[in-house]
Parts: C-alpha cells; sequence; structure tokens
C-alpha cells in the first residue's frame, strides 16, 4: 500500500515536470526554508540561498584574504567574514561583511551525503532558486550563481 502510494506520487511529480528522488543520499534533514530562503550547512559551514538565487555562506574562522576576479584582473581582499555570489550580475563571487548572516533562525541543518558516484564526486548538494552549493570532494565549499562562483576551503576563497 505505501510503495504504491510513493509510486503514485512519483508518477504524479513526472507528469508535472517536476523531480524527485532520493537514490544516493542518506537521511540527513537538509535545508529548510524561512521566507523564502534555504539554510543548510555544508561542510560544517552555514550558507543560505534566497529565493532570488543569491547565494552565501559564513567563512569561520575568518579568512584572512580573498582573491577575487574582476575584469580579469585579480584583486585580493582583505579580511572575509562571509561569502556572497549572484547579488550583483557582474560581480564574482566576494565578501560578505557579517559573519552569521547565513544562520537560519532555528541553526542550520546539514545536507545530505551523497553516496554511489564516481572518485572526486561532490560529497553534498543543493540547487535552490537557479544557485548550487555543494562540499567538493577534498572538502571546498562552492557555489554558483548567475554565471559567478566563490569557492573557499582551509583559509583560502576566491571568486570568479
Amino acid at each position: 500500500m505505501i510503495r504504491s502510494a510513493i509510486a503514485a506520487g512519483a508518477l504524479a511529480c513526472a507528469a508535472l515536470g517536476l523531480s524527485v528522488g532520493t537514490a544516493g543520499a542518506d537521511t540527513a534533514p537538509g535545508p529548510y526554508i524561512v521566507n523564502g530562503t534555504a539554510y543548510f550547512n555544508v561542510g560544517g559551514r552555514n550558507c543560505s540561498i534566497t529565493a532570488n538565487g543569491v547565494a552565501g555562506c559564513d567563512v569561520s574562522p575568518t579568512a584572512v584574504m580573498m582573491d577575487m576576479m574582476v575584469g580579469g584582473i585579480q584583486v585580493p581582499t582583505p579580511y572575509v567574514p562571509s561569502v556572497v555570489v549572484g547579488d550583483m550580475p557582474n560581480m564574482p563571487g566576494h565578501p560578505g561583511w557579517f559573519s552569521g548572516s547565513h544562520a537560519g533562525p532555528n541553526g542550520n541543518p546539514a545536507l545530505p551525503n551523497l553516496t554511489g558516484g564516481p572518485y572526486g564526486s561532490p560529497q553534498q548538494a543543493i540547487t535552490y532558486a537557479g544557485a548550487t552549493c555543494r562540499l567538493e570532494y577534498r572538502g571546498a565549499v562552492d557555489c554558483q550563481s548567475g554565471g559567478h562562483q566563490f569557492i573557499f576551503n582551509s583559509g583560502q576563497i576566491s571568486g570568479t
């Protein structure tokens, strides 16, 4: 009975053009949405994606330096408590100046771990409102939105 209900629900979603699936993911709670913003924890870092596709993460501990590529020129920026991408169409991933700005009102639940992919595949991932954030294979957090991205790990951050 339960299997037939699940199958019927999956068929209804497919008919509407929606996709559902849990294969390859564990049972972590995943993101939760408050006022259109998805809050989640990826690789131990609090992150969020707004309903208009702005993605950002808190950087803890605060990074000493971030490199941004602006017009083909590398621009170093000191003291980076958070990073953002997708809020300005012509800007690469760039610093956000407020630590804790991506923490949800009730905390940020962990994303499910992805399993079964080839060696080097992302370990966690979410796509919401046209933005994607993922935990890469060596612990780097990578968020993309509007043709730009930021990626960081071990205190090194870059935005393109």
